[in-house]
């Protein structure tokens, strides 16, 4: 193979510019999406309770919060996390 392109050096050059056309023609005919148009059910809600422990904003925000977000239809999963205040 590297004889054959070494004695038709023209045979090789006109070979590779069409390589290189085809994937240039093929590349901007190619539909490409990196970020594919998708709207995932989530729904994210942040509540703070000053002064409280995580127990008590547990029994008091947490469970009632993920009680009335139980009723949404359409929502798979509900996941939660109490913790104390960062200060």
């Amino acid at each position: 193979m590297t004889n054959f392109s070494i004695r038709r050096p023209v045979f090789t050059i006109v070979v590779m510019i069409l390589f290189l056309i085809v994937g240039l023609v093929s590349s901007t005919r190619l539909p490409l999406q990196l970020i594919p148009d998708i709207d995932p059910p989530v729904a994210a809600v942040i509540a703070s309770y000053p002064d409280a422990g995580p127990e008590e904003v547990l029994t008091e925000v947490t469970e009632p919060l993920e009680a009335q977000l139980a009723t949404t239809t359409g929502l798979d999963l509900i996941q939660s996390n109490t913790s104390e205040a960062r200060q």
